[in-house]
């Protein structure tokens, strides 16, 4: 299955981090193109996945499989950035909003030491 990913890069010499974004419950990442334009041009690289039929992703439209398997999708995303960006040791941060925010909590459980901060716009909790 093919799951849309979107990456505005840091827009300043040196990079900051990367803020991790995650949307919404029937929401997708180009929806919010001006928040990742004002994080690039703060120096931060913008990432975003549209989860499994949402957005540009494939899928059963407006059908959440199981949340095992879109925190599963989402982990292995932020490993992907990870790889194919370099990464590793830059500081990492995480933007949930609404079941973005719920699954943005749940993932710092999982991987407890992996996100430097965490924050929340209206979570679904």
């Amino acid at each position: 299955m093919k799951l849309a990913t979107f990456r505005y890069p840091a827009a300043t010499p040196e990079r900051k981090g990367v803020v991790h974004f995650v949307n919404g419950y029937a929401d997708y990442c180009a929806r919010y193109a001006f928040f990742a334009h004002h994080f690039a041009q703060a120096g931060y690289d913008f990432v975003c996945m549209d989860p499994r039929g949402f957005g540009h992703s494939e899928g059963k439209r407006g059908f959440i499989e199981s949340e095992e398997a879109i925190l599963e999708d989402y982990i292995r995303f932020n490993e992907l950035v990870d790889e194919r960006f370099g990464g590793k040791d830059v500081p990492k941060l995480q933007l949930g909003f609404s079941l973005g925010g719920l699954l943005s909590l749940k993932m710092s459980v999982l991987k407890p030491s992996y996100f430097k901060g965490t924050a929340l716009i209206t979570p679904y909790l």
